[in-house]
């Protein structure tokens, strides 16, 4: 029991002496603290990594609708015979990038 407890502390890296059991049910209880603070601390970084991650991935789905945009204009262009003007083809693509922020964010 003492190796595993041994074992186990040392790889949890809670570090080896300050508090420490003397009896089986002891380095019993310790271990489970220990394992138990791994999930813990395991599941705040899946949760702070899905906070970063979410962030990205909604940029990416702005981008991607801001490109569908910029297609679109340009087809719109294609179609008419006239050119949009270089100001009104920015206007419309900030407005609608101001949007997509706006709903997602």
């Amino acid at each position: 029991m003492a190796s595993l407890y041994w074992v186990l502390t040392t790889l949890t890296t809670v570090g080896y002496g300050d508090f420490k059991g003397y009896q089986a049910e002891e380095y019993l209880f310790q271990m489970v603290v220990e394992f138990l603070g791994i999930v813990v601390f395991s599941y705040l970084m899946g949760s702070i990594n899905n906070l970063v991650g979410r962030e990205s991935t909604l940029q990416d789905i702005i981008d991607e609708r801001i490109e569908d945009v910029e297609l679109w204009l340009r087809k719109l262009e294609k179609s008419r015979s006239k050119n949009f003007s270089k100001q009104l083809y920015d206007c419309i693509k900030l407005y609608t990038e101001k949007a997509y922020y706006f709903d997602f964010y």
